[in-house]
């Protein structure tokens, strides 16, 4: 109907609602003679979106229970399927994933992933190290705990000194 397709600004949304076919002698054609369905589904293959979203849906199942049971253990649970079957090129799209299952479900192999990648978070600390201090108070293995703290503490004089030399200017 109309209403289904009303366009509210964007005109990627419009469209006739008729898919084209193209015609026979019985059945003429159908839409605007020689174009395709304009009703196309545009998809991508980006692991790293899909590990970033299931972040997220991590975290909000951790803030619905109790309000949306439902909703939230359905959120949980797309977030471990996409943990199962993401193939990304960098092991550092799934840092902020592994730490939101870790917080949501205390599951160890969240743990262990974090465990395992400890000095790639640490090399890259400036854009994981926000994420993975979250995971301190839930991982109890001291060499993890050392390294992602050393890591904080050069990235704070790191900070510091360029704040130090902006204001010097």
């Amino acid at each position: 109907t109309k209403r289904q397709y009303v366009l509210l600004g964007d005109a990627a949304n419009l469209t006739d609602n008729i898919p084209f076919k193209t015609g026979t002698a019985a059945a003429p054609e159908v839409g605007l003679p020689g174009s395709p369905d304009d009703r196309w589904v545009f998809t991508e293959n980006n692991p790293g979106r899909e590990l970033g979203v299931a972040a997220c849906l991590a975290t909000a199942a951790r803030v619905m229970k109790g309000f949306n049971d439902t909703l939230a253990q359905q959120s949980l649970q797309v977030a471990e399927q996409l943990w199962n079957i993401t193939k990304e090129q960098n092991s550092m799209a799934r840092v902020e994933l592994a730490v939101e299952l870790l917080i949501t479900t205390k599951d160890k192999k969240y743990a262990d992933f974090l465990i395992a990648h400890a000095s790639d978070i640490a090399n890259n600390f400036e854009q994981a190290g926000y994420i993975a201090g979250k995971s301190l108070m839930y991982i109890t293995d001291q060499h993890y705990n050392d390294v992602i703290a050393t890591a904080a503490k050069k990235y704070y004089a790191k900070t510091n000194s360029e704040g130090k030399a902006v204001f010097l200017l």
